[in-house]
């Protein structure tokens, strides 16, 4: 079996009603990992790629004392051996800012500085609570090779005792973030809200022209930031730019929702049970809405919809449903419905979630058609 990358797509121009903004309407061709797509407006589409972990970490014992003797050594080795300049040591300044707050010491730590994202492990912490060993990897654009790269490291770390079969074995996940990526689709086109009993709190930020750039969800009672929220929204092509890097699909939309899972929500999931997903196991995606305002075709009055759209996003569903007249309300609230079963179809995802664990595990081979 083979994560499969799509053959080359012929990307219609966004339907876009960004306020203050120019986008330009653009054609282009490019290989997208695609889950699905759906229909936005007449003549546009939006691409729903398959999930990818962005951010994992792994924690094991290690009882064994010779491979504990050989971790420590071969770290230190590493470290100072000038023939292998790929390796370095891993401080809390290699995370990003919304890992920061969770960063523990430990005696020995590497990373592999020519992997892109993150590849760090840490061995004996400075803390007893904690596990022997500690994998932190940010793989979202990891190739086979860089997967194989990562892998061989941890079987020369450890002289040959632990590798992915083992962590699969004895490996338990503390934190994992997904990552879903819309293309072609723009984020202020888009609400995202929660299914649950509990208030939760949802905060917008726009951008300097208008724009929504970024949409968090979180607890209710907190003050929402980069350390507390449980997913949101925001605009990737943007966020490359002001990075100054190369946004990953050029000048196509981007959108990406992340969904970050901690140690509480996870429980006692280890890398065994999450790598054999089940169907009968808690799609973690599902709670989760979100509505493309773009994705209901044919409405006679498109500007008045997508004026609720904004609304909503202002200052709530039900305060923007409150403002109608009933008979408009109850059409808004089907249109509302319709788009969000176009646009978000969490099952399907869920379905593909094990196939980037897999792969990311040294399981799947990626290969284009």
């Amino acid at each position: 079996m083979a994560l499969t990358i799509t053959k080359l797509k012929d990307i219609p121009p966004p339907a876009t009603n960004k306020g203050g903004g120019e986008e330009f309407a653009i054609k282009c061709k490019t290989k997208l990992d695609t889950c699905y797509e759906y229909e936005r407006g007449v003549d546009s589409k939006g691409y729903v790629l398959n999930p990818k972990i962005d951010f994992m970490i792994v924690t094991l014992k290690v009882k064994d004392r010779e491979t504990r003797k050989s971790i420590a050594t071969h770290i230190s080795q590493m470290l100072i051996d000038s023939d292998e300049p790929q390796y370095e040591p891993y401080y809390v300044s290699h995370l990003p800012k919304k890992a920061k707050n969770n960063f523990h010491g430990y005696t020995h730590s590497l990373r592999i500085a020519d992997l892109p994202g993150l590849a760090a492990i840490q061995f004996k912490p400075k803390h007893k609570s904690y596990n022997d060993l500690k994998i932190t990897i940010i793989p979202s654009q990891w190739t086979y090779e860089h997967v194989k790269q990562f892998w061989d490291t941890i079987f020369a770390v450890s002289n040959g005792n632990i590798d992915a079969d083992y962590i699969i074995q004895h490996g338990k996940i503390t934190r994992l973030d997904w990552a879903i990526d819309f293309l072609n689709v723009d984020t202020s086109d888009f609400l995202i809200e929660k299914n649950t009993e509990n208030p939760r709190k949802n905060v917008t930020y726009f951008g300097p022209n208008g724009g929504v750039e970024t949409s968090y969800i979180g607890p209710n009672s907190q003050k929402i930031s980069s350390q507390n929220f449980k997913a949101y929204i925001y605009d990737k092509r943007a966020k490359s730019k002001e990075k100054q890097e190369k946004p990953i699909y050029d000048d196509l939309l981007h959108m990406r929702l992340e969904i970050r899972l901690l140690k509480q929500s996870l429980t006692d999931m280890t890398l065994k049970s999450f790598y054999k997903l089940s169907g009968k196991a808690a799609n973690r995606f599902k709670p989760y809405l979100l509505t493309d305002f773009f994705a209901v075709p044919n409405i006679a009055s498109e500007t008045q919809w997508h004026m609720f759209g904004d609304c909503c996003k202002v200052r709530g569903i039900d305060t923007a449903l409150g403002m109608l007249l009933p008979e408009t309300k109850y059409i808004y609230m089907k249109h509302m419905e319709d788009a969000r079963v176009v646009c978000w179809k969490p099952d399907l995802l869920w379905n593909a979630v094990t196939m980037h664990t897999k792969f990311i595990l040294g399981k799947l081979k990626v290969i284009s058609i």
